[in-house]
């Protein structure tokens, strides 16, 4: 991607803050992702399986941004800017593997998940700084469990519970200033860890096939921890920037 950005901002409590800022950005990024799975299963009885499965999800990134200046003299975009500039690199690889069992009958169906991850993060910055790889390890458990009941054809209940970790994208990773929004510049924090969700829902749903109707009740709610969120804080921030937020 291209983008050009001119900005002119006026401090009227010091004017030695106004900036100027006329500037030429090259975003090179590339993004490549597999995954894969495999599963055993095994028959208990006639309304009950067991199942056992493995899989593997391998997410690469990798940003090159470059920033350039106008030069009013060579009428161009020829002034390297470099704490605006960056290269940076993330693999992030997971795995899961564990057991379900399922349960079915005439009213009732019921499913239990009991999974673990082993995920590894490798992330790698040689530009504006040149730093050294950081590799971050995350081992979760990862329960999930349904049940749905059929009180009749057109009645049931579900109920869902699930679990999931999310790595932090590229731009909450990399430590580079971005001031597209010069009133609120932002820099990424390369310690981030991997989120976890664990979500609940309930469903009730009772249609009436003579009169068509449909009636419908439902809860849902998600918990987070490690939610990656913006810290807000006040800086003296180079060439005016009066605020600036990372992320945590």
């Amino acid at each position: 991607g291209d983008g050009f950005q001119f900005e002119q901002t006026q401090n009227f409590e010091n004017t030695d803050n106004n900036v100027l800022r006329d500037q030429y950005i090259r975003l090179d990024r590339k993004n490549f992702s597999w995954s894969g799975s495999t599963n055993y299963s095994q028959r208990l009885g006639e309304k009950s399986r067991l199942q056992f499965e493995y899989s593997i999800g391998n997410q690469k990134r990798d940003a090159d941004r470059r920033t350039y200046d106008y030069v009013e003299t060579e009428g161009d975009y020829t002034n390297f800017n470099t704490p605006l500039s960056s290269t940076f690199k993330s693999d992030y690889l997971s795995q899961n593997v564990g057991p379900s069992y399922q349960y079915r009958n005439d009213k009732a169906r019921l499913q239990v998940d009991a999974r673990y991850q082993f995920a590894t993060l490798d992330t790698d910055s040689q530009f504006p700084v040149d730093l050294d790889p950081l590799k971050r390890r995350f081992n979760n458990f990862l329960p999930s469990a349904e049940y749905e009941y059929k009180f009749s054809q057109s009645q049931n209940l579900t109920l869902n519970l699930r679990t999931s970790t999310n790595v932090p994208s590229v731009e909450q990773l990399q430590e580079v200033l971005d001031i597209s929004n010069p009133l609120q510049a932002r820099i990424g924090n390369a310690d981030l860890d991997q989120d976890y969700q664990t979500r609940f829902n309930m469903r009730y749903r009772n249609f009436h096939p003579e009169t068509n109707r449909v009636f419908f009740f439902g809860m849902f709610g998600t918990m987070t921890n490690n939610y990656v969120a913006n810290s807000v804080y006040s800086t003296g921030a180079p060439e005016g920037l009066a605020e600036g937020y990372e992320f945590r």
